[in-house]
């Protein structure tokens, strides 16, 4: 313990106001302009509130409360609280809500929580929290500087999350301009450049466990991010999965918005979700690939899964989806190379930025343990 410096349990520096929350159901809320809180965050907006004054609120469940994740925050003027976040009101005569913000959320909190299937930090756990107190005058000389160093690491995150969007925005551009229609291409139809060949497999069948399975597994997409190959039963088919090979590209119908598509180099199973697509021989494979992570396929896609539940594209819309392209497999293959060497670079850049993400917050976390340790 540093010198000065003491701990106490955290229902012995904070009203507990717990028994003031409650929870509104979705279809109950009366649309209004006072906020709604839950146990991450900002949830709704609604008519009535149940505090005005400034507050701690920290995840009950449905958080996360592992080292260095957001598991508390702040809220201030009139507000709402639902039964998902424990309510703090802490002494001001023993700590700054700021300091309290910043411990919680640095420390590891995982062994307060209770429960497996469900995880939850229970009212008497979470009130046995042990949080280091210094005087008051060392808690805010401290905030303002982790205020300060903060401010400036979340600004260098933001230009790396700035300049990546900004390189995808340019990749799509140079996609849609690669992939617009010249002289000579011709309008053609899914189905007339590409099939679905493969018959599902019953999941009892004695060889199902022997062949590779990528049901739930990770594959890259066309970012360079890595994919979940989600596993569901499609509306239109038996349930079971579908074999594929290296010459297909992997198109998932549910939530289009997604863009989940991918090209596998190797053989396996997948999904009733997945659509297994074959090219037709006027086809390479690779342009296929491109024409479905277009912008301008999501979006006709987006607006055919367009209904209640979850989103998702069937095979016919799928297949009737319209668009120019050449027929001369010479011209696909010199408009493929153009957009891989793009891509190449924009997964580079991703890396690096994804890295300089992964860097800032590894920073952060070294900066509040030189505090707090």
């Amino acid at each position: 313990m540093k010198v000065g410096w003491e701990y106490k349990a955290l229902g012995e520096c904070c009203d507990i106001l717990d028994a003031q929350r409650k929870p509104i159901k979705k279809d109950k809320r009366v649309r209004g302009t006072i906020p709604y809180y839950g146990a991450t965050g900002l949830l709704d907006y609604v008519m009535d509130y149940i505090f005005d004054e400034t507050l701690v609120l920290l995840g009950e469940d449905g958080a996360k409360w592992g080292a260095g994740e957001a598991s508390a925050y702040e809220i201030s003027g009139k507000s709402w609280v639902n039964n998902h976040a424990h309510v703090l009101r802490p002494n001001k005569d023993e700590i700054i809500n700021a300091w309290l913000i910043y411990y919680l959320n640095y420390a590891n909190l995982m062994p307060y929580i209770k429960g497996v299937t469900v995880p939850k930090l229970n009212q008497q756990r979470m009130s046995s929290i042990r949080v280091p107190i210094p005087p008051l005058s060392e808690q805010q000389r401290i905030v303002s500087y982790l205020d300060s160093a903060f401010a400036k690491i979340d600004a260098v995150a933001k230009n790396a999350e700035a300049t990546l969007n900004e390189a995808k925005a340019l990749f799509q551009s140079a996609l849609a301009k690669m992939m617009e229609p010249k002289e000579g291409w011709e309008e053609v139809t899914l189905d007339n450049i590409c099939s679905i060949e493969s018959t599902l497999v019953d999941p009892t069948d004695d060889n199902y466990n022997n062949l590779l399975h990528v049901g739930g597994a990770n594959i890259e997409s066309y970012t360079g991010r890595l994919i979940n190959l989600m596993t569901a039963k499609d509306e239109r088919l038996t349930s079971g999965k579908y074999l594929f090979d290296s010459n297909v590209v992997l198109y998932n119908k549910v939530r289009p918005y997604l863009v989940k598509v991918a090209r596998p180099d190797f053989n396996g199973l997948c999904s009733a979700d997945m659509y297994p697509l074959t090219p037709k021989k006027e086809t390479t494979r690779e342009f296929l690939y491109y024409l479905l992570i277009k912008k301008e396929f999501t979006n006709y896609a987006i607006k055919c899964s367009a209904r209640a539940g979850m989103p998702k594209i069937n095979r016919n819309s799928l297949f009737a989806y319209k668009a120019s392209i050449p027929l001369n497999r010479k011209e696909q293959i010199r408009i493929v190379s153009t957009l891989d060497n793009i891509r190449k670079v924009l997964m580079h850049l991703e890396s690096n930025l994804s890295r300089t993400l992964t860097e800032c917050t590894a920073l952060k976390q070294a900066i509040l343990r030189q505090t707090f340790e």
